[in-house]
This record gives C-alpha cells, sequence and structure tokens, in this order.
C-alpha cells in the first residue's frame, strides 16, 4: 500500500490505496478535507448556537389552565432573549440562584427540616457563610458549623489529652441505657432527630429551593411562595416572598401551610433534560473553543459568525451552571392541597423601558437594594463576558468601513453601555429632592439613548454575524489540523 492521489469527475482525495484480488483501486483511509465551505460554517455555528440556547433556557412551570400558545410563546420569548440578549438571561438565572441559595441555607438554619447542600455550598458557607437573620430562632442552639451545614449535625468533641490514656477516656464515658442502642456509624444523628420529629423523609435540596421559586408549588389561593408588590404607577411586580417560603417548608406535615414531602429523584424526573443531555451541550461547546484556539494558533481568521457564537456560548454555559440544578422545562406544578385548580392566570409584568434596569438590580439580584457596588459589578461583568469577545472582529476583513464602524460602535455599546447605565442611574438616585444639574442631565441623556440603543446594537452583532458568513477571506475556509478529528454536531 501506497499514499496516492484518486482524481475524479467532482473533487481530488488523498488516500491509501490497496488493490483487490480483481484488480479494483481500493482505499483503505483518507484523511479528513482540510477545507470548509460557507455551509459547514453556518452548521457549526448554528447547532453550536442552538444547542446552547436551548438547552441553557429553563422556562418557569406553567400555572394550571395555562393555554399551550402563552406556555409556548413564552418559552419562544426566552429562546429570543438568549439570541440576541444572553447576558439578560445570565442575569435573570444569577437572581433565581442567589434565591434559592438564600432558600436552602435557610430552611437548613431556621427550621427543622432536613436538608441536603451540595459540597461547594459547603464549602462556601465556611469560607463566608450568610449573614444570619431575625427568624432565625434561638431554640437552635447547635454551633456554627450545625446551622450552616444541617446535614452534618456533628458536635465538637475536646481534643485528648497527653497524660489519658485511651482505654481510660473509654472507661470513664458513661455506658449507654439497655434499651438504647447507639446510631449506625456514618449516620447522621441531627438529621435523623430532625426526620423522626418533623415527619418528612426526604431532604431538602437546591433542586427543591429552585422548583419552589420556578412556580412548582401552587394552591387553591395562588402561587404557595410568591406574592405581587404593587409600584408608584399602580403596576403589580411579582415578589418571591422567601420569609413565607421558610414558613410554609417549615410546616410539619399535615399541617395546612405544609408542602409535600417529594424526593429530588421526582423533581429530576419531570424535567425534560437530564444531566447527560447537559454534558452533550458541555461537550459540543468545547468542541467549538478547541476549533477557535485552533484557529487561533495557526494564524487562520474568524468570522464574526464564530465569535458572536463564542460569546453566547460562555453566557450560555454560565447560565447553565447557575441552572444545573434546576429542572428543565417541567411540565406542571404540584398542587398543595386537595383542591382542584383551575386556572391561576399569572400576574402580568409592566416591561418598561424606565424599569429595566430598576428590575435587573432588585428582581434580578435580590436581596439587594437597587445599584448597590455587588450587583453594578454583576451587571457590567456579565456585560463584559458578552462584550469582550467581540473585540477579536476589529481584525476582521469587513466588506466596507461602514461596517466596521458600525461594528466597533456596537461592540463598544455591548460592553461599556451597562456601565454606564448602572453609574447613571446611581448617580440620578443619590438625592430626588435636590435640582438636576449639568452632570445629571448629561447622564440623564446618556441614559435615554444607551437603553434602547443596546439591544440594538446586541441584533446588529449577531445580524451582521450572519451576513459577513458571505463575505469571507480566503483563510477562513482552511480547517485547522487537530479539530477536523473531533467529533460534534456539525
Amino acid at each position: 500500500m501506497a499514499p496516492l492521489s484518486m482524481q475524479n469527475a467532482t473533487a481530488a482525495i488523498s488516500c491509501v490505496l490497496t488493490i483487490a484480488h480483481d484488480g479494483t483501486v481500493l482505499c483503505s483511509w483518507s484523511d479528513n478535507p482540510s477545507f470548509r465551505g460557507t455551509l459547514n460554517i453556518l452548521w457549526l455555528c448554528g447547532s453550536t448556537l442552538g444547542l446552547c440556547v436551548w438547552n441553557a433556557v429553563h422556562p418557569d412551570v406553567p400555572y394550571p389552565g395555562t393555554p399551550k400558545w402563552r406556555v409556548i410563546g413564552k418559552r419562544i420569548w426566552w429562546l429570543v432573549v438568549g439570541l440576541f440578549m444572553p447576558e439578560m438571561l445570565v442575569l435573570t438565572a444569577l437572581g433565581q440562584f442567589r434565591q434559592a441559595y438564600s432558600l436552602l441555607v435557610r430552611v437548613g438554619r431556621e427550621t427543622h427540616v432536613p436538608t441536603e447542600l451540595p459540597w461547594w455550598v459547603r464549602t462556601i458557607e465556611r469560607l463566608r457563610p450568610t449573614p444570619p437573620t431575625a427568624h432565625e430562632p434561638l431554640s437552635l442552639s447547635l454551633s456554627r458549623d450545625e446551622v450552616l451545614l444541617p446535614n452534618l449535625r456533628t458536635r465538637a468533641v475536646s481534643p485528648p489529652l497527653p497524660s489519658l490514656e485511651l482505654e481510660d477516656v473509654a472507661t470513664s464515658l458513661p455506658s449507654p441505657a439497655p434499651d438504647t442502642l447507639p446510631p449506625a456509624p456514618g449516620k447522621d444523628v441531627g438529621t435523623e432527630r430532625a426526620t423522626e420529629a418533623h415527619g418528612r423523609q426526604h431532604a431538602w435540596t437546591l433542586t427543591h429551593s429552585f422548583y419552589a421559586i420556578m412556580h412548582g408549588f401552587v394552591s387553591a389561593e395562588g402561587d404557595a411562595f410568591w406574592t405581587t408588590q404593587e409600584e408608584e404607577d399602580g403596576s403589580l411586580t411579582p415578589v418571591f416572598d422567601l420569609d413565607n417560603a421558610v414558613k410554609r417548608i417549615g410546616a410539619p406535615l399535615g399541617d395546612a401551610l405544609s408542602i409535600p414531602d417529594i424526593s429530588v429523584s421526582d423533581l429530576n424526573d419531570r424535567s425534560k433534560a437530564g444531566v447527560f443531555a447537559k454534558l452533550l451541550l458541555v461537550w459540543q461547546f468545547s468542541v467549538f473553543v478547541a476549533n477557535c484556539v485552533a484557529r487561533w494558533n495557526q494564524r487562520l481568521p474568524l468570522s464574526l459568525l464564530e465569535i458572536t457564537t463564542l460569546a453566547h456560548s460562555l453566557c450560555s454555559l454560565l447560565v447553565l451552571a447557575l441552572w444545573w440544578y434546576k429542572p428543565h422545562s417541567a411540565g406542571e406544578a404540584i398542587v398543595i392541597d386537595q383542591t382542584r385548580v383551575d386556572s391561576l392566570p399569572p400576574p402580568r409584568l409592566q416591561m418598561l423601558w424606565s424599569n429595566i434596569i430598576n428590575r435587573a438590580s432588585s428582581t434580578l439580584l435580590p436581596g439587594k437594594t437597587p445599584f448597590t457596588l455587588s450587583s453594578a459589578i454583576a451587571i457590567c461583568a456579565i456585560a463584559a463576558l458578552y462584550g469582550l469577545p467581540h473585540l477579536l472582529g476589529l481584525s476582521v476583513h469587513f466588506l466596507t468601513s461602514a461596517e466596521q464602524l458600525c461594528w466597533k460602535l456596537a461592540t463598544l455599546v455591548v460592553i461599556g453601555g451597562p456601565l454606564v447605565i448602572c453609574y447613571s442611574m446611581w448617580v440620578m438616585g443619590l438625592d430626588e429632592t435636590e435640582n438636576i444639574g449639568c452632570m445629571d442631565s448629561i447622564l440623564m441623556v446618556l441614559f435615554l439613548v444607551l437603553v434602547p440603543l443596546y439591544p440594538v446594537a446586541n441584533m446588529f452583532i449577531v445580524g451582521e454575524s450572519v451576513r459577513q458568513v458571505f463575505a469571507l477571506p480566503e483563510g477562513s475556509f482552511h480547517e485547522p489540523q487537530l479539530t477536523r478529528y473531533l467529533p460534534s454536531f456539525s
């Protein structure tokens, strides 16, 4: 066998040839082509972007009796948001994650409900504990580790004295009563006692907290954990009532306020996407990133569509991490009592441009007053995560100089717009009683310009990325040497 070149009517292929017994020329091995076409670029970016957005969007549980068209329309709306404004999807996921995290920690602290905390939650609570609330009962006189880590309820033991032998310590301990059995090794005594006293057999997990936040528990009166807050303009804003949620979860079974005792496996069965589907998304994203890195390392130009897909994939991966424990597309809510719930129309949201930033810092980042330093940093960091990859497009060849200028301006708006908007709202909200000065007037003008310009800049970036695929330099069609052998959905 020897490497030869076979020529047919359409293309030349390089392969290792062998001769059959009847003289037919056979090809035993052929390398993948070193070139790609426009359709390959569209399919690679489209499949990656579609998988990222579709799997990243975790819609809330629809209210009982909600029409099918409204459920589908809401899903399409979030897909559009994930496509044109992925940073808003990240803000929503971050807000729900903070709510679920706070709910899980407070349930473990303030109730006798057995809880199960992931290892990383226990690590965070050891390094930076959540501040206690006024609702934490004094009856839970446990050590700090016991309160923060309810699934590791163990009492501190004094270190052994060097002057005492182990046998002396053992003999000095009181013997247990004849009818008392010691707990099994590795058994969580605190959790077991809490379970017996509370009547629950299944621990409250982060998945339960997400299910409560996504309107998964309803009663005849409405949502079990959500309430409405009237704004100054008379509109109603849905607000997650964390105190009421902790109270209802802590109610014993059989109480009118109690929540059904449901295992985490039952909640995961309601999800339409398991861990395997999420791992496939991570693999597809990894292959795409490897392709981009290989092209950069081999001095092969990237298309604008690949750059935009990379930015969307980073946001989608962050959303997937924040919503990893949230059930995906759970079809129906759990009715708490036996009363049949026919129709619970969801509260109407007022989506005015003047309230977007306020909701981003109060609703999407709950637990904080609007425009604190932490919420502003979170908003700007998410905007930078999406906007910074588009700086790679400054070295891309554009068909016209006007398109290149518009790309630069759109990238600048996407990266710096949220910073200017947050700063403007913070300065204008310092003292509303003072007269509007020159700086306030400038910031107000910038705010009024950037708020509608920001989504327009996002849509231009996506549209220009697709249009530029049909005007690429010759080097964009060369395949990297390594990633052509990595399997993906392209």
